[in-house]
């Protein structure tokens, strides 16, 4: 069960209340969230700047690897993945390397949730290479993908590495890197970049506007773009500080004016009426889930397409399935939440939820996980039965308890795993379970 504070931080809020023209009580809020300075209350707020992408590392080599691969003619293949972030970052580099590389030049593949499993892989490095492409692009993911790497390496293909996901440490505790050509990521040791909690869009944003800035074409797509990068920051629960506050405000404040023939069909197919308000509310709990539908019981490439759509009829078509499958995706989640409460009673008072729920769809298993965590107030893991022959879990955690850290202890006994101190997964073997 949650367990409720109330801070008792103190300010003179009548003084800034008055200098701010704000309610002393959404002052004392205010400084509850560590704001103490009328200046640091005014830029959260009003704030409007980002930091430059230059801050960001190998930014300047990836621009540069990019801009040769523009000259020579070279084939280039975006890798996504599968949840809103995923699709949002996929989105934002198709819809501005399009205005530089020709059709038949630039591909997207965005890896099938239980048939690929996350991230790049060997595979996607051997299709690739067998259709002459020369150079990849990662959007929120690869940083944990040491052996696609040493595959590309090997085949003297060059990856332009982008991710906001937490690095993998070697025994000394010291942060590791795949060896790509370059490795865009904020949580890099030695990163300029002010705000390491920012998505993977929001990554692929800030390098697609310094590309479009030094090229001087296609600024008018920075609008449409920035709102993808919005989605993705509420929809993959970045703290709303910062840039990503900016870019979320801009996103609630321009959405309903989109260019983007897909993003307006799946407004209308949500009932989004252009006078309505759109809230963060909307981004995620609505628009966010429809996004997600497509990569958890079919895939991800439905709502990419969506959104790269130019005929306003198929796009009507495509937003009108994700619709019904984000309703099969709310009766399964609901079915398996109370599966899962079921067991959780009987887990008793323990630190740590770990439930087996075999029979759910494994690509359910975080929302389930979420669930429960916000019921029990504990950190929770949902183990499925994966359509691979291995055991799949998704977990939802605390503060407190960094989940990722904590699978990175036991990663000898795991097949794959990753994450954020707040969410995190892995595959184990089916005879490490008991």
């Amino acid at each position: 069960m949650k367990k409720w504070y109330v801070y008792g931080k103190k300010a003179d809020f009548q003084e800034l209340g008055e200098k701010l023209s704000l309610d002393p009580v959404l002052v004392r809020i205010l400084r509850n969230r560590d704001l103490t300075t009328e200046e640091e209350m005014r830029n959260f707020l009003e704030g409007e700047e980002i930091p430059s992408p230059l801050f960001l590392p190998d930014s300047i080599r990836f621009l540069n690897r990019l801009e040769r691969a523009m000259k020579e003619g070279e084939k280039v293949r975006i890798v996504g993945d599968y949840d809103v972030d995923g699709v949002c970052a996929s989105t934002i580099l198709a819809k501005a390397l399009s205005l530089f590389f020709f059709k038949e030049q630039l591909s997207v593949v965005i890896p099938h949730r239980i048939l690929d499993g996350y991230g790049i892989n060997e595979q996607i490095i051997e299709e690739a290479k067998a259709e002459g492409i020369s150079l990849l692009i990662t959007c929120d993911n690869g940083i944990s993908a040491f052996s696609a790497m040493e595959k590309a390496k090997s085949y003297s293909m060059d990856v332009l590495l982008t991710d906001h996901h937490d690095l993998r440490r070697d025994e000394d505790g010291k942060k590791r890197i795949p060896e790509a050509f370059a490795v865009v990521n904020p949580k890099r040791e030695g990163s300029k970049y002010p705000n390491e909690e920012i998505c993977g869009a929001m990554v692929c944003y800030l390098l697609m506007k310094m590309l479009l800035e030094k090229r001087q074409k296609g600024l008018e797509l920075l609008e449409e773009l920035a709102c993808f990068a919005g989605i993705a920051t509420v929809c993959d629960v970045m703290p709303l500080q910062k840039e990503n506050r900016v870019i979320v405000k801009y996103c609630l404040a321009h959405l309903q004016k989109t260019q983007n023939i897909g993003m307006q069909a799946l407004l209308k197919q949500c009932h989004i009426l252009p006078e309505q308000e759109i809230s963060s509310y909307t981004l995620g709990f609505q628009i966010g889930p429809c996004i997600n539908a497509g990569g958890r019981l079919e895939s991800a490439m439905l709502a990419l397409s969506l959104f790269l759509e130019e005929d306003e009829g198929k796009a009507e078509e495509k937003a009108a399935h994700l619709l019904v499958l984000n309703e099969e995706r709310k009766e399964m989640t609901k079915k398996g939440v109370n599966e899962a409460k079921v067991l959780a009673e009987q887990e008793g008072d323990v630190p740590l939820l770990f439930l087996v729920l075999p029979d759910l769809h494994e690509s359910l298993a975080g929302i389930v996980a979420g669930r429960i965590r916000e019921a029990y107030y504990r950190p929770c893991f949902i183990l499925t039965n994966g359509e691979d022959g291995s055991c799949k879990a998704s977990g939802r955690s605390i503060p407190g308890y960094p989940m990722a850290e904590r699978l990175e202890e036991q990663k000898e006994l795991l097949l794959r795993f990753g994450g954020h101190p707040m969410a995190a997964g892995f595959s184990v073997a089916r005879e490490n379970v008991s």
